[in-house]
């Protein structure tokens, strides 16, 4: 709670002996998942229109927080908290990820596109989604 509130740095660990979660690794996140999650662990409870303003990514990784600390039930006005939208997040995500790359592949060099491309790529990493080195490999090409 510290690192987040001073750092900005989510990290969560077991209570037994404060070893990290092997599925949730050590992330980096803005100040405004960083109040969210604040309000959260204080009330139980989310501003959804707050929520809503989050980008696509931000919103993905309070989810998974939610998902990860098994709140899921008590939290109010967070509208993910169903299995089914969970569910249906990841499919988003991986549909989404896998058109960005496909655009790209296909000779799309947009600025834009290779931004939201480079923010999928880490996400995916962090979560294990992709190899080390496809993750390597696309920022790379992504750098050219």
């Amino acid at each position: 709670m510290q690192k987040l509130k001073n750092e900005n740095i989510l990290a969560l660990k077991y209570a037994k002996n404060n070893a990290n979660l092997p599925h949730f690794k050590t992330i980096s996140v803005n100040d405004d998942v960083k109040s969210i999650i604040i309000d959260l662990l204080d009330t139980n409870h989310v501003n959804e229109q707050f929520f809503n303003k989050l980008s696509p990514i931000d919103k993905r990784l309070i989810r998974r927080f939610v998902k990860t600390t098994k709140m899921g039930g008590s939290v109010s006005g967070l509208p993910c908290c169903s299995s089914s939208s969970n569910t249906g997040s990841d499919d988003d995500f991986t549909k989404r990820f896998s058109i960005l790359r496909a655009e790209y592949n296909a000779g799309n060099d947009s600025q834009l596109l290779k931004t939201e491309l480079r923010q999928y790529t880490l996400q995916a990493l962090q979560e294990g989604s992709i190899s080390n080195r496809d993750a390597m490999m696309l920022m790379f090409q992504l750098s050219l």
